[in-house]
This record gives C-alpha cells, sequence and structure tokens, in this order.
C-alpha cells in the first residue's frame, strides 16, 4: 500500500525513527494510551473518485463521518478552497469557504444532496 504525498525519504526517517530507542518508547506510549490507527478503505471508481472537497459550517453528522464518506468513495478533503476545489460541502452558517466557492465557480453542495449522491 502507498499514502499519497509519502515517498522514500519520508518513509526512511519515518521507520529510522520507529526504530530508534525513543521512537520505540514513544510508539509504545501511544498505543498504551489508546491512539488506534485505522487504514481508510477507498474505492476505486467510487462516487468521489479524485474529487477534491472543502467542509464548512455545521453538518448534521460529525466532520469526521463525513471526511470517511468522501475518502471511502474515492475522494480527498481539503482544508482551503481553491481552482482545484470540487465541491463544498456546506452545512448550516457556513462562513467565508462558501463565499471563495462562489467566487472560484466551485460547486457547493448540501448536506442533503451529498448524502444522495453515496447512497
Amino acid at each position: 500500500d502507498s499514502i499519497e504525498n509519502i515517498g522514500g525519504a519520508v518513509v526512511d526517517s519515518i521507520l529510522s525513527f520507529k526504530n530508534s530507542k525513543y521512537g520505540d518508547h514513544f510508539i509504545s506510549k501511544l498505543f498504551k494510551l489508546g491512539v488506534n490507527p485505522v487504514s481508510v478503505k477507498t474505492k476505486s471508481g467510487g462516487v468521489f473518485t479524485s474529487k477534491i472537497f472543502v467542509l464548512t459550517g455545521t453538518l448534521s453528522i460529525s466532520r469526521e463521518e463525513a471526511k470517511k464518506i468522501i475518502q471511502e468513495n474515492g475522494g480527498k478533503v481539503s482544508s482551503s478552497v481553491s481552482s482545484k476545489t470540487d465541491y463544498v460541502l456546506a452545512g448550516e452558517n457556513p462562513g467565508s469557504k462558501k463565499e471563495e466557492a462562489e467566487k472560484l465557480g466551485v460547486k457547493i453542495l448540501e448536506e442533503k444532496d451529498f448524502l444522495k449522491m453515496v447512497k
């Protein structure tokens, strides 16, 4: 498996840290404190394949759940709106991100329409 934007140099650095005395101790401590890393499964050919989302406003589902749905369906989540953004998922009281999307002509999805897309 691979992780986007993680190349050989970063992998070498992570492994070097993990294999160091301090790194091994630190990672063990994280597990003891309840950190439980999970792998996100993505669908190749999912409804959001290669689409970039930005979340704004208050959603009825948690942001983490929305992010998970997007990733599981092949999409990516960004923290800021740009010309590369495909969708802004807007909940109640969206802020400047919605305004920026409107200026850039980025499609704005309401939560109900977003959820219909993944059913």
